[in-house]
């Protein structure tokens, strides 16, 4: 369960930009739903630097600033979700 609930995060991850433009398109439920999925799910494209890098074009400083700070809010997220689930779980 832990794999395939990774492999589905990291694919509707790395297509947030694809999300968005079926959310503009759709209506109803659909789009409610398309909606919440861009705006919990981490926008993995933001830590996606391989056209960059195998360019040889330098990462800028604000993009990498933005990486870092997405990823340690998404670990501090992650991290009180897990405390707010597991802090009656005896070990």
């Amino acid at each position: 369960m832990t794999v395939v609930s990774a492999i589905i995060l990291w694919t509707v991850g790395s297509m947030q930009s694809t999300i968005h433009d079926l959310a503009e398109h759709a209506s109803g439920a659909s789009r409610l739903l398309l909606l919440v999925l861009y705006n919990v799910v981490p926008k993995l494209e933001n830590f996606d630097f391989r056209h960059d890098v195998s360019n040889f074009i330098p990462v800028s400083g604000p993009a990498a600033a933005t990486a870092v700070v997405h990823g340690i809010g998404y670990i501090v997220v992650v991290l009180i979700i897990a405390a707010i689930f597991f802090n009656d779980r005896q070990v």
